[in-house]
């Protein structure tokens, strides 16, 4: 009975498809394969977007805490001189810049 069931199954090798179902599978294909890489890209593009909105939150914090200390009185702070001091290199040395670019870069290639 096993024998029967995989030579109704295998009895279609061999045959000619007509070019009419060929060209439709074709097409089929094409639009699965559109359409997925369409998802694909509206996942990537989603990611890029949150991770800008991430990093810029993040350097807008920062810049406030900085501006903070130099504005509010001795007693209100809580960073001592070398952690000021490297919150002033990552703002000024480009390097916030620099990340902002590479990742506005990738999100419109």
């Amino acid at each position: 009975m096993a024998e029967e069931e995989s030579e109704d199954q295998l009895g279609g090798i061999g045959e000619s498809i007509n070019q009419n179902q060929l060209e439709n599978s074709k097409e089929e294909t094409a639009i699965f394969d559109e359409e997925n890489k369409r998802k694909k890209n509206k996942h990537k593009h989603r990611v890029a977007i949150i991770s800008l909105y991430f990093i810029l939150g993040i350097g807008i914090t920062v810049i406030f805490i900085r501006v903070f200390h130099i504005i509010a009185p001795d007693n209100w702070m809580w960073l001592d001189d070398l952690k000021l001091q490297a919150i002033d290199k990552l703002l000024f040395s480009g390097t916030l810049g620099t990340i902002l670019g590479k990742y506005g870069k990738n999100l419109f290639d």
